[in-house]
């Protein structure tokens, strides 16, 4: 079964967002059983995955904890959401 996700979360300032995607951008690895995308739009990242469920699922959930990573080295992020 195919799907997609996709994943916002707003940072502080623009340049936090832009940091985290040149830095995310390094962990896209496409295979054949998923795809990722990550863009910007002003201060909120967006990454769309698509591919199968187990893969959507681990591919999601490293993505997450990359974001939670990010998010403690900014010092928290009090204005910060995911959706």
């Amino acid at each position: 079964m195919k799907g997609s996700i996709s994943i916002k979360y707003n940072f502080k300032n623009k340049k936090e967002a832009g940091d985290a995607k040149i830095t995310l951008e390094k962990e896209i690895n496409t295979n054949k059983r998923f795809s990722s995308k990550i863009s910007l739009e002003n201060n909120t990242l967006i990454i769309d995955i698509e591919g199968d469920a187990v893969s959507l699922r681990a591919t999601a959930n490293s993505f997450l904890r990359y974001l939670q990573i990010i998010e403690g080295i900014n010092g928290g992020n009090e204005n910060g959401q995911t959706t």
